[in-house]
């Protein structure tokens, strides 16, 4: 999968903004038939998912909130990420700026904020203006990061959002077996729908997922090594200081053994 990176121009009117992200979308797949694009505020692994608050209801305390993480994606999201629809339905083409705004909970967010109840079809109100969202399907939770892997989520449909920054994932059919290689072709079709629209970063999902992991192995092996130091230190005292105890009780010892003490005693004294 090809992740890239686009960021459009800063002045760039809200109207024009989901049509760039059209077009490109439909250039990509032009050039690449059988492709699956997706558009996404945020691709998982790069640490960059808003957190919003929300509530069931208006009487409920604004003080409180929980929180979820929020993502705004495409409908051909679902198949690039491997998530599987567990109830109600994921985005399509009928959910447009002007319809409806509505939600998909992931699996975890159904268990922990569900109240045991069916949330296809319930209203939440999400964000700090408690904007109201209707729950129309429930998928199975997607890994998006080290630390918390499975956590609580919200999927919006990207043509509901205004962010001018956005990922693109790209899988090819059998074209390209390196997903970079589909990077010109992203260039190329971002430069034909608007030349000052900038291309942040081109490379393998596989790869970005993995760099994310190598700087948690980093800390990992970090503190390992630390432990492994703290440890020898510690061992160093324990032995320096029966050392000095020994040396202090020598006289006692040769007392102790003249008058018939054993080995095993003496040694059972100093442990002790």
């Amino acid at each position: 999968v090809l992740f890239a990176g686009v960021d459009l121009p800063a002045n760039t009117p809200r109207e024009q903004i989901q049509e760039a992200y059209r077009k490109l979308t439909s250039a990509v797949q032009e050039s690449q038939p059988g492709a699956s694009v997706a558009i996404v505020d945020a691709a998982p692994f790069t640490q960059r998912r808003a957190i919003l608050p929300f509530r069931w209801n208006r009487d409920a305390s604004v003080v409180a909130r929980p929180t979820a993480g929020v993502t705004w994606a495409s409908p051909a999201f679902l198949e690039i990420a491997g998530g599987r629809l567990m109830a109600g339905r994921w985005f399509d083409h009928t959910d447009g700026e002007k319809t409806v705004p509505v939600v998909v909970a992931s699996e975890s967010f159904v268990k922990r904020f569900g109240e045991g109840r069916e949330v296809v079809g319930r209203e939440l109100l999400l964000g700090e203006d408690a904007s109201p969202v209707r729950i129309v399907g429930v998928v199975a939770d997607i890994p998006w990061d080290s630390f918390n892997a499975y956590g609580t989520a919200l999927y919006r449909p990207f043509i509901q959002s205004a962010d001018r920054s956005a990922d693109l994932l790209v899988r090819a059919r059998g074209a390209a077996e390196n997903p970079v290689e589909l990077a010109p072709v992203v260039r190329g079709a971002l430069r034909q729908i608007d030349p000052d629209a900038v291309l942040r970063s081109t490379r393998s999902l596989s790869i970005v997922i993995r760099d994310e992991r190598v700087g948690l192995a980093y800390i990992a092996s970090t503190l390992a090594v630390l432990g492994l130091i703290a440890l020898v230190l510690s061992s160093v005292g324990v032995y320096a200081l029966v050392a000095f105890t020994v040396t202090e009780r020598m006289k006692e010892f040769g007392v102790r053994m003249a008058l018939g003490a054993t080995s095993g005693v003496l040694v059972r004294m100093v442990l002790g």
